[in-house]
């Protein structure tokens, strides 16, 4: 099951209505992936008081998001919205809802929020980094937030397909 916005999911490639979720009898949201969006995705479902599971392919969360900057974790850029839209190559009109939803500011009051310091580089394109160059912090302080809005997290597992039965997954 992934669920797509409030009232689509997608059941074994099918999308279903909420009307129509209720037959599945289904109680949980799952997420698969455990890098930026998946985290993320998993701790909007939290909030919303939903019973979350996150399933990591790898041993650890965030595998990518450790990479990124350099190891040094560039976690986004802190221009104006505006400013974005001309950085997408093709079709930025279709980003203006996810940029205006949450945007880069609303991420860096979030991460301040679980204790995330960081820093903005306004000689570097004003690229936004951990204070201490160090991806696995940010990583660290994401993790601990899933904990503590109860996200079950099962790690060094793939996903390869979804079996619905007696309206069960």
């Amino acid at each position: 099951v992934m669920k797509m916005n409030d009232t689509t999911h997608i059941i074994n490639d099918t999308k279903l209505e909420n009307s129509e979720l209720e037959k599945y009898k289904i109680d949980k949201e799952i997420v698969e992936g455990g890098g930026p969006s998946g985290i993320m995705a998993a701790i909007s479902a939290a909030k919303q008081n939903h019973s979350v599971t996150l399933i990591e392919r790898n041993e650890f969360l965030g595998k990518k998001l450790k990479l990124t900057g350099g190891g040094r974790c560039n976690i986004t850029n802190n221009r104006y919205i505006e400013d974005f839209f001309d950085k997408v190559v093709n079709n930025n009109k279709f980003l203006y809802s996810s940029f205006y939803s949450f945007s880069n500011y609303d991420l860096l009051d979030y991460l301040s929020s679980i204790g995330v310091e960081y820093k903005i580089e306004e000689e570097n394109d004003s690229k936004v980094y951990t204070k201490n160059d160090k991806a696995l912090d940010l990583i660290n302080s994401l993790e601990n937030d899933l904990r503590d809005k109860n996200v079950n997290i099962i790690y060094n597992t793939k996903v390869t397909d979804l079996i619905v039965q007696d309206k069960k997954i």
